[in-house]
């Protein structure tokens, strides 16, 4: 039985409360990581225009991926 490696985007908006999901499979790490950081990027504009948006509060703590994680890593494809 052959096992293939193929790489997964994963990714939670809060480590708190929900489980990691799959965002994308890839054949390359280098695959993976480009979604990942297409992804990122969209997600920081978004959080930038809200920011701007709403406001600059000094008080409140709101840096960009605050409670959340994602990552690539291998799994293994089987036949």
């Amino acid at each position: 039985m052959a096992m293939t490696e193929v790489y997964e985007f994963v990714h939670t908006d809060c480590i708190h409360d929900s489980a990691m999901a799959t965002m994308s499979l890839h054949r390359t790490k280098k695959g993976a990581y480009k979604a990942m950081r297409n992804f990122l990027e969209k997600e920081y504009a978004n959080w930038y225009d809200k920011r701007i948006l709403y406001g600059k509060d000094k008080d409140r703590v709101d840096k960009f991926g605050l409670h959340c994680t994602w990552a690539v890593r291998p799994i293994a494809l089987k036949e």
